[in-house]
């Protein structure tokens, strides 16, 4: 919820509806994740970033693929980055590794690069 306090993350997802502002969105939010896992529909990632010597992780931001269908060859990628740790090439090499493990997904009909 702290990192959808941020006014950036708020813009967008007031134009995407899914605005977590309470204990209630984030609850719904974490059930759509966990169905569409389940579906195999969508696949959200938490982007997370420890120190060296530290076993905390913070949360930096999250990458999903969504819109998945049995039958199709396309998905959608979706990504945010939390304020303080925008500017440091987080959101990219996220993107990188969640679409390599998409495209490498055992699946009926392949993920394509149209």
């Amino acid at each position: 919820m702290a990192a959808h306090r941020d006014p950036s993350l708020r813009w967008a997802n007031a134009k995407l509806t899914t605005a977590i502002t309470d204990e209630a969105d984030a609850h719904r939010w974490l059930a759509t994740q966990y169905d569409g896992w389940a579906s195999r529909t969508r696949y959200s990632f938490a982007v997370l970033e420890t120190e060296e010597a530290s076993d905390d992780a913070a949360l930096v931001g999250n990458v999903s693929i969504k819109g998945l269908t049995t039958d199709g060859a396309s998905a959608e990628v979706g990504y945010w980055t939390s304020a303080f740790a925008r500017g440091r090439g987080i959101a990219p090499r996220a993107l990188d590794a969640v679409s390599r493990w998409a495209f490498a997904l055992d699946r009926e009909t392949p993920l394509n690069m149209s």
